[in-house]
């Protein structure tokens, strides 16, 4: 599962740096940004991000070109996660199974990030993806 988080905010924040991005994975879409059902006790319902699911072990793409600014691994809600800065936006991968670039990297658009996983609090394999 992916998910990309975005707002009007966020979306206007895009669009007047002209950043060009693209679905980092093929999918199912199995959650959308906003308010949902509870999934998991004690977490907020509000979902920031939009999730696209496929199979563990999926390539995940960057979504824009920019420079990977953060990688974490095991944290408790998006697992193992990277961060991509680009023109001030920071574009946020989670749930990976694992991770193919190195903090600082510079990163192109479409190029092999990582690959889905269920790390995380995860409802399956997914890659949430999310623009803060």
């Amino acid at each position: 599962n992916s998910s990309i988080s975005y707002n009007v905010y966020h979306v206007n924040l895009i669009k007047s740096k002209n950043i060009n991005i693209i679905s980092p994975v093929v999918g199912i879409i199995t959650s959308r940004y906003g308010i949902r059902e509870v999934i998991f006790t004690g977490v907020d319902p509000y979902h920031t991000g939009i999730d696209i699911a496929n199979k563990k072990g999926t390539k995940i793409l960057s979504a824009t070109k920019g420079i990977v600014t953060k990688i974490e691994y095991n944290n408790k809600y998006y697992g193992n996660f990277l961060e991509i800065t680009e023109n001030g936006v920071i574009f946020k991968y989670a749930h990976l199974d694992s991770i193919s670039v190195k903090i600082n990297s510079t990163i192109n658009q479409k190029d092999n990030i990582g690959l889905m996983g269920n790390t995380g609090m995860s409802t399956g394999p997914q890659n949430k993806w999310k623009n803060n």
